[in-house]
C-alpha cells in the first residue's frame, strides 16, 4: 500500500505525462504557483476559515512537490538533495529532537542561532 507522499508523487507524474499545460510549465512558473497558493493560505488564516485553510494548505503542498518534481525534470537538482538537505539542517538546528529531550524556548533559540551562525560561516557543507 502506498503512503500519501508516494500517491501524490504518482499523481504528479501522471499529470505531467497527460497535461500539456504541465509539460510547458517550467520551474519558475511552478514556484510562482506555489507562492500564489501561500498567499491564499494567508487569506484563510486571516479569515479563520479552517475548511478553506486546509484546502489551501493542500494546494501549497501539491505545488511545492510539483515544483521540486519540475526542477528535477529540468536538471536543476535532484529531489533527494532537497530532502536530505532539510533533514540534515533540522538535525543540526534541533538536536534535542533526535535525543528525545525537551528544551526551553530559550535553549532552542540559543542553539538555533548558534547553528545558523556556523552555517553562514561555512562550517557545514550545506549542499550535501
Amino acid at each position: 500500500m502506498k503512503n500519501s507522499f508516494e500517491e501524490i508523487h504518482d499523481l504528479i507524474e501522471a499529470d505531467y505525462k497527460c497535461s500539456e499545460w504541465a509539460k510547458n510549465c517550467d520551474f519558475k512558473k511552478r514556484m510562482k504557483e506555489f507562492l500564489d497558493e501561500v498567499k491564499e493560505v494567508e487569506v484563510e488564516l486571516k479569515n479563520d476559515d479552517l475548511t478553506k485553510l486546509k484546502d489551501e494548505m493542500g494546494d501549497v503542498l501539491w505545488d511545492l512537490i510539483y515544483a521540486i518534481y519540475t526542477g528535477e525534470k529540468e536538471g536543476l537538482f535532484k529531489s533527494e538533495e532537497i530532502f536530505s538537505g532539510v533533514i540534515e539542517k533540522i538535525k543540526r538546528r534541533k538536536p534535542w529532537a533526535l535525543e528525545g529531550r525537551e528544551v526551553s524556548k530559550e535553549e532552542e533559540l540559543k542553539v538555533w542561532k548558534e547553528v545558523k551562525v556556523k552555517e553562514k560561516n561555512g562550517e557545514y557543507d550545506l549542499l550535501r
